[in-house]
């Protein structure tokens, strides 16, 4: 423990924890890795803000972070040259937190923390569920490595009800699931620009009605019925923009738009928007739409909304908890034509963008990293005060 350490093991007290040397790892600390990364920052900002020492460690190069030299990638996947800084700094922490679950440093942190006797706790970031590819070699390392690595767990961390429900469904027991939502730093795009650079620059009218989707450009998105929604959606712009996830869906989004002859008012940015360029994309949108198969949170949709902006949804996206019916309309995922619908609701109502707008304040004060860290510090307590019964590392 750190110099004043949490629990007081000459005379068995407990008292307040007041600073944890924290280890928080993540597979790559690319932007283009999507939300676990911005997660991961702004969690480490809160806890030092709080006192504590936290470390981030991850693949790649990125801010405030220990970055492990690549040596391969697999798929997504970054495959570290070297575990030495990761070792190390376990080995000096009070507590590791694994962000995610099959990835190679998610696995190495897992193991190392085990033999060292250090505390960890997982936060799968929604890939408990084999969803996408390689589901025999998911399913041959839960069967062993990863059953081991999530039962010795002190917690598995859940964003959202909707997480932890699945959690338990797939065998996770209820005790060890604590539920702390997902922040969002808006930093990055508030206050909004001026309505309409964007459009200027991509060629679309002023006037016209445009969707818009930010993220990784993946098969779970489920974009395919976002094409297929548009298509119904006469004079409807949409704009999808990424990274790409290299998985066949932007290819397959190609071909559908070409197919459904949309290629004049369907915009693809495979190469992602980022910072200024995010921001403008949210000013010149009328409407931000998430029709994923599975959010285990849903970021980009909270940002959005937290923005002002209108947010179409899916009923598997678990954020969709926290937006009440003034900033959202959720759907039945795979329902096509209820998507259409909830579309075509958000588009005609004039006063959608302006009741959105009010929303917006609330939910990103429920949304603050500040609060989450504290949240996410009574977690570390708790699990402290567990792993001191069980005889670990302090």
């Amino acid at each position: 423990m750190g110099d004043n350490g949490a629990a007081n093991v000459a005379t068995g007290q407990w008292v307040r924890l007041v600073v944890v040397r924290v280890v928080l790892t993540v597979p790559s600390l690319a932007r283009e890795f999507g939300g676990p990364v911005t997660k991961i920052n702004e969690l480490a900002a809160g806890l030092r803000t709080r006192g504590h020492h936290a470390e981030v460690i991850g693949c790649g190069v990125g801010r405030a972070a220990t970055g492990l030299p690549v040596l391969a990638r697999y798929h997504s996947n970054q495959v570290p040259r070297t575990l030495t800084p990761l070792r190390a700094a376990i080995t000096r922490a009070d507590v590791v937190h694994v962000m995610g679950l099959r990835e190679p440093v998610s696995v190495a942190a897992a193991l190392t923390a085990r033999r060292s006797r250090v505390p960890y706790v997982i936060e799968p970031v929604g890939t408990h569920r084999r969803r996408v590819r390689s589901h025999r070699l998911k399913r041959a390392f839960d069967a062993t490595t990863g059953k081991a690595i999530l039962r010795e767990a002190r917690a598995i961390i859940a964003t959202s009800r909707m997480e932890a429900a699945e959690l338990v469904e797939d065998g996770i027991p209820p005790s060890s699931i604590r539920i702390r939502s997902n922040g969002v730093c808006f930093d990055a795009v508030l206050p909004l620009p001026q309505r309409g650079e964007l459009r200027a620059a991509l060629r679309i009218p002023q006037e016209a009605p445009l969707v818009l989707f930010l993220g990784r450009i993946a098969a779970k998105k489920q974009l395919l019925h976002l094409v297929h929604a548009l298509d119904s959606l006469p004079g409807v712009w949409g704009l999808i923009a990424g990274p790409d996830y290299h998985d066949g869906t932007l290819q397959a989004i190609e071909s559908l738009r070409a197919h459904l002859d949309l290629e004049d008012r369907l915009l693809l940015l495979p190469e992602g928007l980022w910072e200024e360029q995010k921001a403008q994309a949210l000013a010149d949108a009328d409407c931000f739409c998430l029709p994923s198969e599975s959010e285990n949170f849903g970021t980009a949709a909270l940002e959005a909304a937290g923005a002002g902006l209108p947010v179409v949804l899916s009923d598997r996206c678990g954020g969709a908890e926290l937006l009440g019916p003034q900033a959202s309309v959720v759907f039945d995922f795979g329902d096509i034509t209820g998507l259409a619908l909830a579309l075509r609701k958000v588009l005609e109502d004039r006063t959608a963008g302006a009741v959105a707008r009010t929303a917006a304040p609330g939910l990103r004060e429920s949304l603050d990293w500040a609060t989450l860290a504290a949240d996410q510090e009574g977690i570390y307590e708790s699990v402290l005060r567990e792993s001191k019964g069980a005889g670990m590392k302090f």
